[in-house]
């Protein structure tokens, strides 16, 4: 029997570089931004994937997240998938987001983390594809990121961000990407409740205040085994706190955890009830 040919789609986003943006003539930006193109287009002819649409940014700077385009191109492939989210839970459509680098869609590395996390999770299971950094990343992207991120802390530059990290907490203000049922604000410069994942994260923690397994967790609500995992983790968050890691590479170069500071936020908890509060904490505890 012939296997069902699962179909493809993909909203492209695609932005000058930092250094062509200040050193190219006109028509040499031009010419940037055609390859760029190019380079997307063919990665979709090779791929079988049928673009749905194409953003461009000619001469915007990729430091700033606030940008209409870059916005738009997220915003409607969530659309999509959400208009086609029977499709994709039958395994039979795949949408992914397109871009050429990682540094294309924001120099902003919390911005990346945020949004790129936001499309792969439930309710969109978007595909992340970097033309350059390995086309489908998924979450590899969000590694690449962090491992960036960690790499810049023995730089001047990182000492400065965790300056401002540290002052940031104190005032309860998050520096770090929203956890899952959040989103980051930056009007507000909080985390700011998205009522449809909300619902889901309500689901999970009185899930696995029930006692139910992590596979059947997953299975039942849809998400991933990493997204389960993180969420474990930082508990607090949904209790109005703000948990942040510090970390640095041991001796084999592997990242790991080295103080795990909790802070007051001012971001509206999700979990509320004190009495499944109090189920969560028993079963974290090993009780």
């Amino acid at each position: 029997m012939e296997m069902l040919k699962i179909k493809k789609v993909g909203f492209a986003y695609s932005r000058l570089s930092q250094r062509d943006r200040h050193k190219l003539s006109k028509e040499e930006k031009e010419t940037s931004l055609i390859n760029a193109r190019n380079d997307i287009i063919k990665y979709c002819d090779s791929e079988d994937v049928e673009l749905i649409n194409f953003f461009e940014e000619k001469y915007k700077s990729g430091a700033k997240w606030d940008r209409v385009e870059v916005k738009d191109a997220i915003d409607s492939a969530k659309k999509y998938a959400l208009e086609h989210r029977e499709e994709i839970k039958q395994k039979k459509l795949i949408v992914q987001f397109i871009f050429k680098n990682l540094s294309r869609l924001a120099r902003d590395s919390v911005f990346q983390e945020s949004n790129l996390r936001d499309m792969e999770d439930p309710p969109y299971y978007i595909e992340i594809v970097s033309i350059e950094e390995g086309e489908v990343i998924k979450n590899k992207a969000i590694r690449g990121v962090i491992g960036s991120m960690n790499e810049y802390k023995i730089t001047e530059g990182r000492r400065s961000t965790k300056k401002r990290h540290a002052e940031s907490l104190e005032k309860g203000i998050p520096p770090i990407p929203a956890p899952f049922g959040y989103y980051n604000d930056r009007n507000l410069h909080q985390w700011v409740i998205q009522k449809d994942k909300a619902k889901i994260a309500i689901s999970f923690w009185e899930l696995y205040a029930s006692g139910m397994t992590s596979s059947q967790i997953i299975s039942t609500i849809r998400i991933s085994v990493g997204l389960y995992y993180r969420m474990l983790k930082n508990f607090e968050n949904y209790l109005g706190k703000i948990i942040y890691r510090k970390n640095e590479k041991n001796s084999k170069g592997k990242i790991v955890d080295t103080e795990r500071l909790v802070f007051d936020g001012k971001h509206k908890p999700i979990l509320t009830d004190l009495e499944l509060i109090e189920k969560i904490k028993l079963r974290l505890n090993g009780s």
